[in-house]
């Protein structure tokens, strides 16, 4: 995981993700989508390539703080584009 203070904003993956909430990689996965939907958070234009097979580790670029309206379903914060 990546932290810059200065911008407020993490780099991570949806497995540091869980980490971090203590919750399962589904419901990370699902908490970064909505994040995404709302304009809140980006996936990194180059997925990382581990070694091996399998799929590329994607990182987000996320707020360390949002506030979500569960009435309107808005996000408020900053908004981060491509």
């Amino acid at each position: 995981m990546s932290y810059n203070r200065e911008e407020e904003l993490m780099i991570v993956t949806c497995k540091e993700l869980a980490e971090i909430f203590d919750i399962n990689y589904l419901q990370a996965s699902s908490v970064v989508k909505m994040l995404i939907k709302t304009g809140t958070a980006t996936a990194l234009p180059v997925p990382v390539r581990g070694n091996g097979r399998g799929r590329p580790t994607v990182k987000y670029v996320i707020p360390d703080e949002a506030t979500i309206n569960f009435v309107t379903g808005k996000v408020k914060n900053r908004k981060i584009y491509n």
